[in-house]
């Protein structure tokens, strides 16, 4: 009854034709389908839908597809991930007229309208209007590439605004490709609208997000249009905002540098004392050799005491004398990268002035102990009150299906002796195969004076906290020197007195199978952590800079 229902229904849209409505073609064969569950919220509705979008008739449809009980039967609506129906519908958008895309896109925002807890899955920020949004989202779907530029700059003309809406489209996150920063792979012809739109992007460029002005400015960089668009990416490189500054500040290496280095003169003569400092780091990041002439006639002229102290500063670190490298063999041709003459290695590096920076001489690793059963006793207790607060848990959830109580077992003597092989062992751990002895001592509601005082007792060594470390904390060193680093994360800060000791915890935490403590990790949030003066570790921060 029902299906004979839909089907007279889609029959009359489609008309006597099979692909017309009231004499305008229909753009997609499945455009009525698509909206036919309309039907049980109001008779007639998805006719009237499918006439306004293909010819723009009745466009009082709109406030019926506002209605709150309108939205919740279209949002409940029986659909299938991914929405092939949906990505059918723009499958060839040139069949569609630019005016249809947009009406499109109107019913489908009232039905749907955008906000922070339904806008995945859409292209664009929030300055796109809801309309382009939800038109992208069909047209470009999950994996369509290679687009057509010019037609997402006709859609956003009929906002009045045939740039901004583009920008923030082409430079924002591709929300189907967590890897992507932007859209580029999208669309194709990117390299000739910038160059054919230029005296329209600039002016628009101020107002964009900050993210989108730096995946644009690196962009630019890119697409080898840096000269082009020089004047805007000198403004960007002078910003406020950091990810901005980078990427345009990247992009300027690649001017054309006689033509950089006028135009930054021509700003210095004009510019205020804060500017000044920024075109300062442009120059000396950017201009390469033939930045100490320009440094040293603004030096010449200079009277600001910030200005000049910021010129003395590049010129020193541009004047700094090479690091010292070997002489080639005799008879051989000289090697196209010079190491330093003395390599990097765990005895040492050399810094960026030529300087050696000695790490501390060879390390040596404390050999592997077992754990005194005395030791594991003091777990009894805690184990004990584990096991009451478990059986109460459990007693409470039988008739729950998702409770905390169903992914823990009780435990007994053989958990601390689990505990014990855990910690006395020599090789790296195997991810998953350790969980039923340790995870109620992470636990976040259990709470037991007995488990601080295991972890705090001197006869357990670093070695031991370390294994233990990375089987409670699955490799990330991070919770260990974090806000909830709990009973184990405040045994380890308190082992690591002095240098040695932190680079004996790094080798032995890689030793385990932890995760490797890269130079970036070791050097910002490790440092930031063990440096800080809530643990009262201030010298621990200097510990990590020598790590090769």
């Amino acid at each position: 009854m029902a299906g004979s229902f839909f089907d007279r229904l889609i029959g009359s849209l489609r008309g006597a034709g099979g692909g017309t409505v009231g004499g305008a073609n229909m753009p997609a064969p499945n455009l009525p389908g698509y909206f036919a569950s309309l039907a049980k919220e109001q008779a007639g509705l998805p006719g009237a839908v499918v006439r306004y979008i293909v010819q723009g008739d009745n466009s009082s449809v709109i406030l019926t597809l506002q209605k709150g009980t309108t939205r919740i039967g279209w949002r409940n609506r029986r659909r299938n991930w991914p929405d092939k129906d949906a990505e059918a519908l723009l499958a060839h958008p040139d069949r569609w007229q630019i005016d249809q895309l947009r009406r499109l896109g109107e019913v489908l925002a009232a039905l749907a309208p955008l906000n922070s807890n339904v806008e995945w899955g859409h292209f664009g920020n929030r300055k796109s209007p809801d309309w382009l949004r939800h038109v992208l989202s069909l047209w470009l779907g999950s994996n369509r590439k290679g687009q057509s530029l010019a037609l997402l700059a006709d859609l956003a003309a009929l906002d009045g605004d045939p740039v901004g809406p583009v920008l923030d489209v082409v430079f924002t996150r591709d929300p189907h490709d967590y890897q992507a920063t932007n859209s580029l792979a999208r669309f194709a012809g990117l390299d000739v609208w910038l160059r054919e739109s230029q005296a329209l992007i600039e002016p628009a460029i101020p107002g964009l997000a900050a993210d989108v002005r730096a995946e644009l400015a690196a962009s630019l960089g890119r697409l080898g249009l840096q000269d082009l668009y020089r004047e805007v990416l000198i403004d960007c490189a002078c910003g406020s905002a950091k990810g901005v500054r980078t990427s345009a500040r990247q992009a300027l290496t690649a001017c054309d540098k006689p033509a950089l280095a006028a135009a930054l003169e021509a700003r210095f003569a004009k510019a205020a004392s804060g500017a000044k400092v920024e075109l300062i780091a442009i120059a000396t990041g950017s201009l390469g050799a033939e930045a100490p002439a320009l440094l040293a006639r603004w030096r010449e002229s200079e009277t600001a005491a910030k200005v000049i102290a910021a010129l003395d500063q590049a010129g020193g670190a541009m004047s700094l004398p090479p690091v010292a490298r070997p002489a080639a063999a005799p008879g051989t041709p000289a090697a196209l990268y010079e190491l330093p003459a003395r390599p990097d290695g765990p005895e040492g590096y050399t810094a960026v002035d030529g300087s050696w920076v000695d790490a501390g001489g060879p390390l040596v690793l404390p050999t592997p102990t077992p754990v005194p059963p005395e030791v594991l006793a003091i777990l009894e207790p805690a184990m004990g009150a584990f096991n009451l607060m478990l059986s109460k848990g459990k007693a409470e959830a039988g008739w729950i299906r998702w409770h905390w109580s169903k992914q823990f077992q009780p435990k007994d003597s053989g958990t601390l002796k689990a505990i014990g092989r855990l910690a006395e062992g020599t090789t790296p751990l195997i991810a998953g195969s350790y969980g039923p002895a340790i995870d109620w001592l992470s636990f976040y509601q259990f709470k037991h004076p007995g488990v601080d005082a295991f972890f705090a007792d001197p006869r357990l060594t670093l070695r031991h906290l370390v294994r233990l470390g990375v089987a409670i904390c699955n490799g990330q060193v991070y919770p260990l020197f974090g806000n909830w680093a709990g009973p184990l994360g405040r045994a380890v800060q308190m082992r690591l007195t002095d240098e040695q000791a932190v680079r004996r915890f790094t080798a032995m935490w890689a030793e385990a199978g932890g995760q490797r403590l890269h130079r970036r990790h070791a050097q910002e949030p490790l440092e930031l952590e063990l440096g800080n003066a809530r643990f009262r570790r201030p010298g621990l921060a200097r510990a990590v800079r020598p790590l090769p």
